[in-house]
């Protein structure tokens, strides 16, 4: 490399050092995209406690979190000296984060330890394969003192005044709250019930996280997730005669397996929150005096009175409750002897198609059905659960001749019209010609047959019989 420093000169480079600088800038080109392929899933692991009294619970956690990320497999708890496990199988809790409009998801895991003795204990970093990659967190060490030595956590101060104390939170309940709204609050068993869960808030706050914390259930039904917008914009309602703005946190489509009355979790959030300081800020600024806060939202209880089903159910009733449609078709209904054909049975409508009993094929007992294979596909959309199940069934007929199959039907209780409907399909004829392969002779397909009479006889062996015998006894 040659040239000067002084004003107004430039610098030039030689031919091996130029050939240098291009092949690092080429390495760091290569490089960027596996750096940020590295940075999309990040795991670490805190415990909720770094300093613990003898009689305490070590709470050690392991979060997965990234925009996307493949299959996480369930880890193994990690190793500790001075520690015993109490809890071998992990709590698992996801959560979604909304950051800059960008939704962040997570997988978190976590452990319950008790501490053998004082001193210091340490737990290994926890492993965890994520798709085809394994990761691993670093270790943690943990303080345990005896009881009533623990320090007491103290306030964060002001920092932008020394000799203030910290203000009380700035938010009212009715400022941030969750609502929660079922399609309805009495149903049926297996009923469909949509549940949706909203955060609203007033105008003027701004949010720089929203976390789904704790885990969520609803014991006793069968439950669809439905999907919602990861980047949500915020909707005008009106509560009460206020304006509110509205993001949709979660939707549900629920189906009671039991009756009674059955209670469903809260929704909690955390979320921290920029609040305007309606007290000091004369000008009406957002408060840059005290910054973000963090606010942990519980959405109100929610119980749902779920009835059993009405009296009168038909013949083969399995279950099904909605609003469905059926259709039935046979591949080909004449057959050659030792061929087989198909029938293929769709039912299309709104309900727990999940969980739908295949109808059941009545046939001659010259006709062997076989258990059906079944497939479809399920939409779940804001208005409810809809789609598609088929249900294919092999025939294979064991004798030739002309053999009439009864239609197949299909019973569900719509509870729209309060009453059981049954769907029909159409009676169908197979026609079996040929010869069947072998020469065996077909017994009596639909009655008993007699005992058949092999030709040969008995052969004596000049033996004594086993129960003459001393040695068995």
């Amino acid at each position: 490399m040659n040239g000067q420093t002084a004003k107004g000169e430039m610098w030039t480079m030689d031919g091996g050092v130029r050939g240098l600088v291009l092949a690092a800038l080429c390495l760091t080109g290569l490089l960027l995209p596996l750096y940020a392929h590295a940075q999309a899933v990040t795991v670490r692991a805190w415990v909720d406690e770094a300093t613990v009294e003898r009689d305490d619970i070590v709470v050690y956690r392991l979060q997965v979190e990234g925009e996307r990320f493949g299959a996480v497999q369930t880890p193994d708890a990690p190793q500790t000296e001075g520690l015993a496990l109490v809890q071998p199988y992990p709590s698992t809790q996801r959560s979604a984060t909304i950051t800059n409009g960008i939704m962040q998801q997570s997988l978190q895991f976590s452990w319950r330890y008790r501490p053998l003795r004082e001193g210091t204990a340490r737990i290994e970093g926890a492993t965890v394969q994520i798709g085809k990659e394994i990761h691993t967190a670093d270790p943690i060490v943990v303080r345990v003192v005896s009881t009533g030595q623990r320090p007491q956590r103290r306030a964060a101060p002001d920092p932008f005044d020394d000799n203030a104390a910290p203000e009380a939170p700035s938010i009212a309940p009715d400022d941030v709250f969750i609502e929660v709204s079922p399609s309805t609050t009495r149903a049926y068993q297996n009923e469909e019930i949509i549940v949706t869960y909203r955060l609203l808030f007033r105008p003027g706050f701004q949010f720089r996280q929203l976390r789904l914390a704790d885990s969520w259930d609803a014991e006793g039904f069968w439950r669809e997730e439905i999907e919602v917008d990861n980047h949500p914009i915020p909707e005008t309602a009106m509560r009460n005669g206020e304006r509110y703005g509205s993001i949709v946190l979660k939707r549900v489509a629920l189906f009671a397996t039991r009756t009674g009355t059955l209670a469903i979790d809260p929704l909690t959030v955390e979320a921290d929150l920029h609040a305007p300081r309606r007290s000091r800020d004369p000008f009406g600024f957002m408060g840059l005096r005290g910054g973000f806060e963090t606010a942990r939202l519980l959405s109100p209880p929610l119980r749902i009175t779920i009835q059993p089903l009405p009296d009168g159910a038909p013949d083969g009733y399995a279950g099904a409750v909605g609003q469905y449609r059926m259709t039935t078709q046979f591949d080909r209904t004449e057959l050659e002897a030792g061929e087989s054909t198909r029938l293929r049975v769709q039912i299309s409508g709104r309900g727990n198609l999940s969980t739908l009993e295949p109808p059941t094929v009545e046939a001659p007992g010259a006709i062997e059905v076989y258990s059906p294979v079944a497939g479809g596909s399920v939409e779940r959309a804001a208005t409810g659960v809809s789609g598609t199940r088929t249900f294919e069934y092999a025939l294979v007929p064991r004798a030739n001749g002309r053999f009439t199959l009864a239609p197949v039907t299909f019973s569900y209780f719509d509870p729209r019209a309060r009453q059981y409907r049954t769907l029909r399909g159409d009676g169908t004829t197979i026609v079996v010609t040929g010869e069947m392969p072998g020469d065996e002779r077909i017994l009596p397909a639909d009655g008993i047959a007699g005992i058949a009479h092999a030709p040969g006889r008995w052969l004596h062996l000049g033996r004594t019989p086993l129960y003459r015998q001393t040695w068995p006894y």
